[in-house]
């Protein structure tokens, strides 16, 4: 969903520096590494205004620097809410497993634990029936093994929602491992875009003034 948003926006770009006549695969990479940087709003729109205002009709670089901006944010606002929708079903669904889990395992240890404590109980009582001296020394075995299983059990859950931790961890440092790879190469791909650009005006500087030598 997040990349339909985006695609929207770099779709409405292109189309937009397309009616302008503006050669959308020179300025659209550029106008996005404005718009992605960290400058403060009004600092975008100037920088916006700067390119515009040599590849634009007289006068209309500060309404098409505002309009590129308004639609940005408002890309952003939709980007946000739709990256909060799948961070909260994915809360959601994580959390509804380990219940599952916890449950599975609860009523797994509960029946194999009334298994072991039924045989044990069986030994007790032939026990008792053999040799009535040792009935204390039994009594406190049973309590034994029951505090015994209960430690058991507990472990056991314990256990389940450490690897759940662990797995969310590795997931969320793998994203970001992810977002600063992408970072990094969205900043390369400004820079590129940047000189470009300024080879671009240079080219056009020296043909203007070759031109105006010949006059």
């Amino acid at each position: 969903m997040a990349s339909v948003v985006e695609d929207d926006f770099e779709e409405w770009l292109c189309t937009k520096l397309k009616a302008l006549n503006i050669d959308q695969d020179v300025f659209s990479g550029y106008i996005r590494g404005i718009l992605e940087g960290d400058d403060a709003i009004e600092e975008k729109l100037e920088a916006l205004k700067g390119v515009l205002v040599e590849i634009t009709a007289h006068g209309c670089a500060d309404a098409i620097s505002k309009e590129i901006l308004d639609r940005w944010e408002t890309f952003l606002k939709a980007q946000n809410n739709n990256n909060n929708a799948v961070l909260q079903a994915d809360v959601e669904a994580q959390l509804a497993s380990i219940m599952e889990k916890q449950a599975q395992s609860v009523v797994t240890e509960r029946k194999r634990t009334e298994r072991e404590v039924c045989t044990h109980r069986a030994a007790i009582l032939a026990q008792y029936s053999q040799v009535s001296d040792h009935e204390n020394d039994d009594e406190e075995d049973f309590e034994s093994y029951e505090a015994g299983s209960s430690i058991e059990t507990s472990l056991a859950k314990n256990t389940n929602g450490e690897d759940v931790v662990k797995a969310e961890k590795e997931k969320r440092d793998k994203a970001k491992a992810e977002n600063e790879k992408k970072k990094a190469q969205d900043k390369a791909n400004k820079e590129k875009q940047r000189q470009q650009q300024q080879e671009r005006k240079d080219k056009e500087k020296k043909r203007t003034q070759k031109g105006e030598r010949k006059r």
